[in-house]
């Protein structure tokens, strides 16, 4: 997929395996909804966006940006269920202007997580620190402000709001809530560096101590994000004022 000739096999060896990296998209989306509440399983915020940069790595821009998108609608089709409820239950929307609407907000959304894939693969497409360490964390922190305040604005499933009770909660009293997404971010490309560490040294076990440099980097990022939003959680910001 990588290769010049690439483009010219899609039709006949690609379109499969595609197929395949959409679903597992659109499955990490929604799989992101687990790490917010009621279930609060936090870690998923960290696996969900690890999977999704590292199905676009080295794609096309346009390929990169599908995958941006199955990924965005499996978040937002799952996570805004209650869409439904609100319009069509309490608001009596008949179901179809309903079930259009949902999907217009649902489109829109994932249109968020689309640009961020191509843009990253359109001008950062070779796996780098640059790239993976300051593009796609700060792309996501960028992209959620957006859709947080344009077209008034949506902040629904913020990576960040999930981390509020867990090791990067610390970063909150600091950054608020896109200084958390940040933190999440970071540790999310760290996971997925650690991942396709993994997957490396299982295929290339001759050569495992040219990579192993890239599991200690990516572990230590995760325990410094994680350390220093300990210190920051451990002061006490605010104070009583009166009764």
């Amino acid at each position: 997929m990588r290769g010049p000739g690439a483009a010219l096999q899609w039709p006949a060896t690609l379109q499969r395996p595609a197929a395949l990296r959409f679903v597992a998209a659109f499955a990490a989306g929604a799989a992101l909804n687990l790490a917010f509440a009621p279930l609060a399983w936090w870690p998923v915020g960290l696996i969900a966006p690890a999977v999704l940069f590292a199905l676009i790595r080295g794609l096309p821009p346009r390929r990169a940006a599908w995958t941006g998108a199955a990924f965005g609608v499996g978040l937002f089709a799952v996570g805004t269920y209650w869409l439904y409820t609100c319009l069509h239950v309490f608001g009596l929307v008949p179901v179809w202007l309903t079930v259009l609407l949902q999907a217009a907000l649902v489109a829109i959304m994932a249109a968020y997580t689309a640009a961020l894939c191509f843009v990253a693969n359109r001008f950062w497409r070779k796996p780098g620190m640059t790239r993976d360490w300051l593009v796609l964390p700060g792309l996501w922190v960028l992209l959620e402000w957006l859709r947080g305040w344009a077209l008034s604005g949506f902040p629904w499933l913020s990576l960040g709001y999930a981390f509020i009770d867990s090791p990067l909660a610390g970063w909150a009293p600091l950054l608020g809530v896109y200084g958390v997404t940040w933190a999440a971010a970071l540790a999310a490309t760290g996971v997925g560096a650690l991942g396709l560490a993994g997957v490396q040294g299982a295929r290339q076990s001759t050569t495992a101590a040219r990579p192993a440099a890239a599991p200690a980097v990516a572990l230590a990022v995760i325990v410094a994000v994680c350390a220093a939003s300990g210190l920051a959680g451990r002061r006490q910001w605010t104070r009583p004022a009166g009764a």
